[in-house]
């Protein structure tokens, strides 16, 4: 099936993934075509944050679903991830 995931500037990923998949998978698909840490991810469908070790099929997420993902601040940094600052 493919569901697409939004990042925080507006681009839209196409991924091809299946309702089993887990979160960490399609985390692993962000990172290698977008190039953003794994660590740094979070992904949000439904106002809600999914946890890793849950399948797409255990959201509800099925084709045609948009996921948005979220950078978390790095943790050994005073800045937000991807240079992206708050001021």
């Amino acid at each position: 099936m493919l569901i697409s995931v939004r990042t925080f500037e507006g681009k839209e990923i196409p991924l091809d993934v299946q309702s089993t998949d887990t979160i960490q998978s399609v985390k692993k698909s962000i990172q290698s075509k977008e190039r953003i840490r794994i660590d740094l991810q979070r992904l949000m469908f439904d106002n809600r944050t999914l946890q890793n070790r849950r399948t797409l099929s255990s959201y509800g997420i099925g084709d045609g679903a948009i996921l948005y993902v979220v950078l978390r601040a790095a943790q050994n940094s005073n800045t937000v991830a991807g240079g992206y600052g708050l001021g």
